[in-house]
């Protein structure tokens, strides 16, 4: 999968969060959503990668992010692997800045993760830890 697919993979997965975090009283949809996709890919690959292992995946992605979305320059790994500031950073920015900076992190996790262990094993991986996703 070229990184075209993978940002567009990546895509769908923010869609799936968003649908599922939907306020369903007003129909507004949260302006970001990626820290629950993060929080259930994050606790299942640091499983199953290990988590020392996941967040060094994670802050090499956010390094290569960086250099695409200059907002994400506010956003660290912290040590248990969650994104510090990225909501805050988030939330200063349009709704398509918000969601373009989010789909190329995201997209970076991925496509780091598919040269460590291969295309097929990372979208297992991501099928077992967000089984709501159709057709990964």
């Amino acid at each position: 999968m070229d990184f075209g697919g993978v940002v567009n993979l990546s895509r769908r997965l923010l869609v799936n969060e968003t649908v599922q975090n939907t306020d369903t009283l007003s129909g507004l949809v949260p302006l970001f959503v990626l820290p629950p996709a993060f929080e259930t890919l994050r606790l299942s690959l640091s499983k199953t990668i290990g988590a020392i292992e996941f967040q060094m995946l994670l802050s090499r992605a956010l390094v290569l992010a960086k250099r695409e979305i200059p907002w994400l320059q506010a956003v660290r790994v912290r040590k248990d692997s969650s994104l510090e500031g990225l909501v805050e950073a988030g939330q200063l920015q349009t709704k398509d800045m918000a969601t373009q900076g989010c789909v190329i992190l995201l997209s970076h996790v991925l496509t780091l993760l598919m040269i460590f262990v291969g295309e097929g094993l990372t979208l297992t991986l991501v099928r077992d830890a967000l089984p709501d996703i159709p057709s990964i």
